[in-house]
């Protein structure tokens, strides 16, 4: 959940920073967005600590989005994958195919119920 909502607060970053700003989509993003860094705020989360998360994500996507674009991935799952890939660069032990497909099926289903 933590590199889910990370990616949905950069994901609000990314649209702000191209312009994107003016669509209902933007709108939902940001109104998420706004609500994880409120509940991050609440539960004693520094604001350093969201905005070195997000520089983290956004620097695995830098590294990774070429690559995700031109795979079989589906599109709607470039997303979770990024995710996975985060949680997999942060935790002390390797973690094998089934366990970051399961991350990346969980973080699906949680951004999809997100609406984002």
């Amino acid at each position: 959940m933590f590199w889910s909502d990370v990616s949905i607060v950069a994901l609000e970053s990314i649209m702000s920073s191209s312009g994107d700003s003016n669509g209902v989509q933007y709108l939902n993003v940001r109104e998420r967005a706004v609500s994880i860094i409120k509940r991050f705020s609440n539960s004693g989360f520094s604001k350093e600590k969201m905005q070195d998360a997000v520089s983290l994500f956004l620097e695995t996507r830098g590294e990774h989005i070429a690559n995700l674009n031109n795979s079989s991935i589906p599109e709607h799952l470039i997303p979770a994958v990024l995710v996975a890939l985060c949680v997999k660069n942060v935790i002390p032990y390797e973690i094998d195919d089934e366990i970051f497909e399961n991350i990346a099926m969980k973080s699906h289903d949680y951004l999809s119920q997100a609406h984002v």
